[in-house]
């Protein structure tokens, strides 16, 4: 089925600004830099959820966050936002701190990683283009991890948390 131009604008528009935001971002981050991360997160947090809420609010949905609150949803929504969290916090410690490099690295390390967690938990099957792309990709970072110096921890957690975090979502 072929989407619509008015989706398919909206589409483009919202990867756009995505990608402006993530750009961005660590611009702003440095901004906070004599503010604990703790902090931020903290305030990430709390806004995140005054935001949402009032978002469902205006869009007559508030009675959906109750209703996945009040289900067996619970532990599940707490471990994804701690997974989140963690997440958050260790991409604004690696801003704040001077490890711009160390963080990219983890966001080309977590499409691999999210990739390894489809195949091996999911039982996802890629064809013998995507096998060949993952491989080169995989050679490429490995390279990049290798000339890094030294193991790349907060790579690794970035990656690792965010990875985790889709595979929960996509199992629910």
């Amino acid at each position: 089925m072929r989407k619509s131009n008015n989706e398919e604008f909206r589409g483009i528009c919202s990867v756009l600004g995505a990608i402006l935001l993530w750009g961005f971002l660590p611009i702003y981050w440095k901004q906070l830099a004599n503010v604990l991360p703790e902090v931020i997160l903290a305030n990430r947090i709390i806004w995140s959820f005054v935001f949402v809420v009032l978002l469902l609010c205006c869009q007559g949905r508030i009675k959906e966050l109750f209703s996945h609150l009040k289900g067996g949803n619970s532990t599940l929504l707490f471990l994804g936002g701690f997974i989140i969290s963690l997440n958050w916090f260790t991409y604004i410690y690696a801003v704040n701190s001077n490890h711009l490099i160390e963080a990219s690295l983890g966001y080309y390390i977590n499409p691999l990683l999210t990739i390894f967690l489809a195949r091996v938990v999911q039982k996802e099957k890629m064809n013998h283009y995507q096998r060949i792309a993952v491989v080169l990709a995989t050679i490429g970072v490995a390279i990049i991890t290798f000339n890094y110096g030294h193991i790349p921890w907060i790579a690794l957690v970035l990656a690792l948390t965010f990875s985790t975090y889709s595979l929960k979502l996509r199992i629910k």
